[in-house]
């Protein structure tokens, strides 16, 4: 299992009708009773953490205090709370992305979420068993419940991400369906039982396809050669200074300290246009945690550039929105998030296998061909030359 990475999607998509030939509504799709399934076992499994850990404090404030402080760091586990302006939490950012990485591969399966739910319950209930009986020393059992505690975060991640796209295999099929294809033109190309130049045409339909280009109107960098800027508006309903002070660090340090925008003399300066709650929703804004409609949420706005909040997990439409979801996200992550509000797509590549019909839902594949840019690695990635040349044709003239 793997952690969630942060979502792209066209507004268009989001906005669109659900075509005719979809099948049913997403609504009797029978993947979401196998969903509230999972999400039933992980809120029982934070309860066993929740009695594992009460227990497991209670003899290491007697036996040995010094492991105290390892436990209340990570104290017991809830599900990360999700809806109408909840931020995610801010986090370091992780080491930076190698040029040389092989291509990753990420898989998103219900089934296999609710496998590793019913072992890690199992684990827990166990953990409880040898706490009870007064097994020593404490430290393996410390080292077993702060496992049990980074898997549930883990599985809580998943069935965010699951609430987030499972009803997108419907919603947006014929956005997935061109990204269904290029799913096996990867796996065309990784196959070494290939004819080589069926495995080279493939990686080069990727080249072209995995990532693509659109400038936001009214977006264009102004001033003299070597010290270009250009200003991007962000409309935001978010109020914490901090988070969006922490936005504006990221942008600064992963795009504008770049080797390739400082080779160009280009700069992306931020500026913030502040929209309150009560004036998008004059019968009264939703509550802190409350389910949202997304499409119309984003309608709410005047047309511009977004940061709202409201998604399962993190997603953003190119040249529209950024809508945050519960979790943790670095500056870094957030720079790549920014990207899309600049016309870039994702560098990696979000399909599936088997059909939203299915019991279970589709299994989605998030694919990294070429690991090396921001697009394809949100949280390492670099800005490279091709991004910063698609800037310059698109917002102020090729060099």
């Amino acid at each position: 299992m793997t952690a969630v990475m942060a979502a792209s999607l066209p507004l268009a998509a989001l906005l669109a009708p659900i075509p005719a030939s979809a099948g049913p509504a997403p609504a009797a799709a029978p993947w979401r009773a196998a969903l509230a399934r999972v999400a039933s076992s992980r809120d029982e499994l934070s309860a066993r953490l929740a009695e594992d850990f009460s227990a497991l404090r209670a003899r290491a404030a007697a036996e040995e205090p010094g492991l105290l402080p390892r436990l209340d760091a990570q104290a017991a586990p809830r599900p990360e709370p999700t809806g109408y302006q909840i931020l995610p939490r801010i986090e370091a950012d992780g080491p930076p992305s190698r040029p040389d990485a092989p291509p990753g591969e990420r898989r998103y399966a219900i089934s296999e979420v609710a496998r590793w739910t019913d072992q890690e319950l199992a684990r827990a209930a166990a953990l409880k068993a040898r706490i009870a009986k007064g097994e020593k020393p404490l430290g393996p059992l410390v080292d077993e419940y702060l496992l049990l505690r980074e898997n549930f975060t883990r599985i809580d991640n998943h069935i965010q991400y699951h609430q987030s796209w499972q009803p997108q295999a419907v919603e947006s099929a014929g956005f997935f369906a061109q990204r269904n294809s290029l799913l096996g033109a990867y796996r065309l190309w990784r196959s070494t039982a290939a004819p080589q130049a069926a495995r080279q045409a493939a990686r080069r339909r990727l080249e072209e396809r995995i990532s693509s280009f659109s400038p936001t109107p009214g977006l264009r960098f102004q001033g003299p050669a070597g010290a270009r800027v250009m200003i991007v508006p962000i409309q935001t309903d978010v109020s914490t200074q901090a988070f969006l002070d922490a936005f504006v660090e990221g942008v600064d340090r992963v795009w504008n300290d770049s080797a390739a925008m400082k080779r160009a003399g280009l700069s992306l300066r931020i500026e913030w246009v502040r929209v309150s709650p009560r004036r998008l929703y004059p019968e009264g804004p939703p509550a802190v945690g409350a389910p949202i409609d997304m499409a119309g949420h984003l309608a709410r706005f005047p047309p511009g550039l977004v940061l709202t909040t409201g998604a399962s997990a993190t997603q953003a439409y190119p040249n529209r929105a950024i809508v945050l979801g519960a979790g943790g996200i670095s500056r870094h992550s957030l720079a790549h998030e920014f990207s899309h509000l600049l016309g870039f797509t994702d560098g990696y590549l979000r399909a599936f296998d088997g059909s939203a019909g299915d019991p279970d839902g589709v299994v989605f594949w998030e694919i990294t061909p070429f690991p090396d840019d921001l697009l394809a690695d949100p949280g390492g990635g670099r800005v490279t030359e091709a991004m910063v040349r698609r800037l310059l044709e698109g917002y102020g003239g090729a060099r």
